[in-house]
């Protein structure tokens, strides 16, 4: 059973201190041109948080502080049900945002479309509302964050930057289930890992 701690808030509801999430994990060769776009963007003095390299990832389900005991049942079928989807490919694509272009809450790596990311995500999720975990309703975007929380006084101006990323091909063969210290960096700890088929 995972170490974590519990909290008890109103209601006799049971969530953890710890938060967690379920991903995908991004090689070192893939490294290199999401830290350019972060320098270009500037995102260490721009954005309140800038990832670091070693927490480069593809969410694929976010718990939060989500009931200890429902996620350890819901991990232990995802490593049953997971573990029988093969091995793919995933390659880079080129900038993107959510929010505002001037001040985005999010600067990420995109990723070209992959019908076999898009239904391992699926899989995991509907196996999570099994579980009673609060599904989002809004359409899964597949991305590799590299900042967060614009914050500069002047907006920025992404049609004076690059977008482009080189197509950067690598094999996904692992699901890594994440738990988060926010105090640290690098500040996600892998946990458990899943091995797709090889």
């Amino acid at each position: 059973m995972l170490s974590h701690k519990r909290l008890i808030i109103k209601g006799g509801l049971s969530v953890s201190e710890d938060h967690y999430f379920i991903a995908f994990p991004v090689p070192e060769k893939v490294h290199e041109p999401l830290i350019r776009v972060q320098q270009t963007y500037g995102t260490g003095e721009k954005f309140k948080n800038e990832t670091d390299r070693e927490d480069f990832h593809i969410t694929l389900l976010f718990f939060g502080g989500w009931d200890n005991e429902k996620r350890e049942r819901l991990w232990a079928e995802l490593k049953a049900k997971i573990a029988e989807e093969p091995a793919f490919s995933l390659s880079l694509r080129e900038v993107g945002f959510f929010g505002r272009p001037a001040e985005p809450r999010v600067l990420f790596g995109g990723l070209k479309y992959s019908k076999t990311l898009m239904a391992v995500q699926k899989k995991i999720s509907g196996l999570a509302e099994k579980h009673g975990f609060p599904v989002e309703s809004r359409p899964y975007t597949p991305h590799i964050t590299l900042a967060k929380g614009y914050k500069a006084d002047k907006p920025l101006k992404l049609q004076h930057l690059d977008s482009d990323l080189p197509g950067i091909e690598w094999n996904v063969d692992e699901v890594i289930l994440y738990k988060i210290h926010p105090s640290r960096r690098p500040k996600y700890e892998k946990i458990d890992t899943i091995t797709l088929v090889r």
